[in-house]
């Protein structure tokens, strides 16, 4: 149906950040909830873990999340990364059928 180009797997490794905003940015208004900057701020934040040594490879992690939307790219973007579990609770039901066709679209 659409045919949008993210990149080479190369460019899309070097700047994963921008990928992801690329995508927030393709969700229609009632999904995409948070303006970039937030976004950015969450991505910043969960990327920060590896580098403070607080997240750890060994240990298991669950992420949680009441209410899904754009930030739920993130953490599941992060999830992947780590191997480990993401937890997605939203009251519309059609808000997180629409955002795991995404998500199955593009980060998979």
């Amino acid at each position: 149906m659409y045919d949008f180009y993210f990149g080479t797997r190369k460019e899309i490794e070097e700047d994963p950040k921008s990928w992801l905003l690329t995508i927030k940015r393709m969700l229609p208004r009632w999904p995409n909830g948070i303006p970039d900057t937030e976004y950015i701020a969450l991505y910043d934040l969960l990327n920060d873990l590896e580098s403070r040594g607080t997240y750890r490879k060994d240990e298991d992690m669950v992420l949680v999340e009441t209410g899904s939307g754009a930030s739920t790219i993130i953490l599941l973007y992060f999830a992947v990364k780590w191997d480990t579990e993401l937890y997605t609770w939203d009251i519309s039901s059609n808000k997180l059928a629409y955002l795991r066709g995404l998500l199955t679209d593009t980060l998979f």
